[in-house]
């Protein structure tokens, strides 16, 4: 996204906070939908992960992550991109955020 976008230029990021995978697995334990709870037991394990050593350990849990805000803010940082708002949403469990590059 830093590539391409140009200085000042602006972007809206919709991410699956943990919550999302948490609710994923109990909706898939009790509706018997067993490859939904373990696809989110990934998920989250691969984000706990990335949270804990601050690097995506690729396909050793899953290709997948969740995402938290302090997080985000941390990766774009290191490409010259910066949240400017946290939009509203009419769902908590996937907030959208405004991103926008920094001038050079």
């Amino acid at each position: 996204m830093a590539r391409v976008l140009r200085p000042g230029g602006v972007f809206l990021l919709k991410i699956h906070a943990a919550p999302y995978y948490v609710r994923k697995f109990w909706g898939g334990l009790a509706e018997g939908e067993i490859l939904s709870a373990v696809h989110a037991t990934r998920v989250l394990l691969a984000g706990v992960l990335y949270h804990a050593l601050g690097f995506q350990v690729r396909g050793v849990v899953s290709r997948e992550t969740f995402q938290s805000e302090w997080l985000l803010k941390r990766e774009l940082a290191r490409h010259g991109l910066t949240i400017r708002s946290k939009m509203p949403d009419s769902n908590f469990l996937t907030p959208s955020f405004l991103i926008r590059k920094e001038q050079e």
